[in-house]
């Protein structure tokens, strides 16, 4: 089953985008299940409240503390859904909105995501405020956004076929690390794609920068960094058709602090990956102009990442690559396969970058690497 997103990307790697109406209301159409649901939400919250112009909401927890901090994601969208509405997000308001997040069983045995909140009074009110419904999602998209899952499903399956594969490498962790340092991470031993986190120290030169060795504990690539490392992902494209990414690093979306936004939202979304090439990613996006145009992705002790500025609760440490084929929209046919550590907004880097139009898939294939990481100390 394909689902089609018409995209502005990044090459340099290449990234996606919303420059043009065209481009807009491709991405708008294809919203994921929770993005439309969560839009939804944050109107019955606005309708419910009334009068209400502001509302606390400072993290959504998770119901498997392992599958955090990309609960982040969550509070990220719902807080913009309902600022648009000029709901506003104050941490003293007399209002608090609660969110929890997990996976629970399908009745056929497979798996959708759920969200359940709650509106509370704060200040030692009693005044009952409405029940808000659970919302439920099996749209395999915000499944590989949600988990820390390294999966390969069928391109070319059914959607039972694609979310019967996920479910099963969800429960049986599994991941194939090569290389002659044993430093390349891939989600199966065929190996189309690879992650590899190049490391040196903060402010280092392009040099200094060398291959981590990965180990492998339970199925989970972890590569143990050290605080005030600096760390590139170099992703890896082993196919002889360009790849699309999506780059998550704590939860957080490589564009998430982009400078190149409409409205508020990030301008791109993914990096383009030429066909037998690998890419370097800098760091944070900040914008495709301009000489520094890059932050560097720095080891920084739990509390002081770019995760913490939006109050995630649980374990930290994970650097996460989402793949989807994608194409050019001029061309008529579809390319086919033959430690208690955050990562926090370092210095200003410099990196080329062209920006290109593309049609991008369904995603089909996900590689987590973890790295040292603790529960925060109470």
């Amino acid at each position: 089953m394909r689902l089609l997103m018409q995209s502005m990307a990044i090459l340099f790697a290449a990234v996606a985008t919303m420059a043009n109406p065209e481009t807009v209301r491709a991405q708008e159409k294809d919203k994921t299940t929770l993005e439309t649901k969560l839009d939804q939400l944050a109107a019955l919250i606005v309708d419910r409240l009334k009068d209400q112009k502001q509302i606390k909401f400072d993290k959504v927890e998770c119901a498997d503390p392992k599958d955090d901090p990309h609960g982040v994601w969550l509070q990220l969208e719902l807080s913009k859904n309902l600022t648009k509405r000029m709901l506003l997000v104050n941490q003293k308001a007399n209002v608090e909105l609660l969110m929890e997040y997990g996976f629970k069983k399908t009745k056929d045995g497979l798996e959708e995501v759920y969200i359940q909140a709650k509106l509370q009074k704060l200040g030692g009110s009693t005044d009952p405020l409405p029940k808000l419904d659970r919302i439920t999602s099996d749209d395999l998209r915000d499944k590989m956004r949600l988990a820390s899952t390294n999966t390969s499903v069928p391109i070319e399956g059914t959607k039972l076929e694609r979310d019967t594969k996920y479910c099963e490498d969800k429960a049986s962790p599994k991941v194939t690390v090569s290389g002659p340092f044993k430093t390349l991470v891939s989600a199966t031993e065929k190996q189309d794609y690879q992650l590899e986190l190049l490391v040196g120290p903060q402010g280092g030169k392009d040099d200094e920068f060398r291959p981590r060795i990965v180990k492998v504990e339970g199925g989970v690539a972890l590569a143990l960094l050290d605080k005030d490392n600096e760390y590139r992902p170099r992703i890896v494209n082993n196919t002889k058709a360009e790849i699309a990414c999506r780059v998550f690093i704590d939860g957080i979306d490589m564009f998430q602090l982009s400078e190149d936004n409409v409205n508020g939202e990030p301008k791109y979304r993914h990096l383009i990956v030429p066909p037998g090439k690998s890419v370097i990613v800098p760091g944070w996006h900040r914008s495709v102009q301009g000489d520094l145009n890059w932050n560097a992705f720095l080891v920084t002790e739990f509390g002081k990442g770019v995760a913490s500025m939006y109050n995630p609760k649980g374990p930290i440490g994970t650097i996460k690559v989402v793949f989807a084929n994608c194409y050019d929209p001029k061309d008529q046919k579809v390319n086919s396969r033959s430690a208690g550590m955050e990562t926090a907004r370092g210095r200003d880097l410099q990196g080329k970058q062209d920006v290109m139009n593309r049609v991008i898939e369904n995603p089909h294939e996900c590689v987590v690497i973890r790295y040292t990481r603790e529960i925060k100390p109470q």
